[in-house]
């Protein structure tokens, strides 16, 4: 009978080496794919980083364009409220001025008991009226519209929220003035106070100009 020991062996090693080969192959397999595995996860990452850098870039452009943008209405809003300041106040000083004009075209006030003056007051269209008045009877109904458009202007000027003039009332030489009863506009601005029958104690009534 023969020996067939080495054969055996022989045969054993050549599976050993057949088997180490495979295992060697299967981690260089599984070692491949490990690293396209962390490659890959590598590359999202990346990916990942890159598109929340641009997106944390659009957010920051997005940003700094609004605040362009609320500085730019903030300056135009300061200029505009310069500039209403500046028309405000040239309009007050225009007022201002005209103010003192009317005040000097008006006749002196007579005293209290001079004979033949009449005391006037002046109802406007919102049911107010304005500061009563003496005035001489030898003068013409036009220191009356003059008295009227002084008394107007003033209270524009100060601003009397209480008759608010700006609303209710029309523009200077836009609006006649009636005796009350009987009722009877003051046309002709030339007859004086007098020869107009206006004397005494006198309520006049201030209305809008038709048209």
């Amino acid at each position: 009978m023969e020996d067939d020991g080495p054969a055996m062996a022989g045969g054993q090693d050549a599976d050993d080496e057949e088997l180490a080969h495979f295992q060697s192959a299967i981690r260089e397999s599984i070692g491949e794919q490990s690293h396209a595995d962390i490659r890959q996860m590598r590359e999202e990452q990346d990916r990942a980083y890159e598109e929340s850098l641009a997106l944390d870039q659009v957010k920051e452009m997005i940003r700094r364009e609004a605040e362009e943008r609320d500085m730019l209405e903030r300056q135009q809003r300061e200029s505009r409220l310069l500039e209403e300041g500046h028309v405000r106040r040239e309009a007050r000083e225009a007022a201002l001025k005209e103010l003192e004009k009317l005040r000097m075209g008006l006749e002196c006030e007579p005293e209290a008991g001079t004979e033949g003056c009449a005391n006037v007051v002046v109802r406007l269209p919102d049911g107010t009226r304005l500061d009563a008045r003496r005035f001489a009877g030898g003068v013409k109904v036009q220191a009356i519209y003059d008295w009227c458009d002084l008394q107007l202007a003033e209270r524009e000027v100060q601003g009397d929220g209480a008759s608010a003039p700006a609303r209710t009332l029309p523009p200077r030489g836009q609006y006649h003035i009636s005796t009350n009863l009987p009722r009877r506009r003051l046309v002709d601005k030339e007859k004086t106070l007098e020869s107009a029958g206006i004397s005494g104690q006198v309520l006049l009534i201030l209305e809008p100009r038709a048209g």
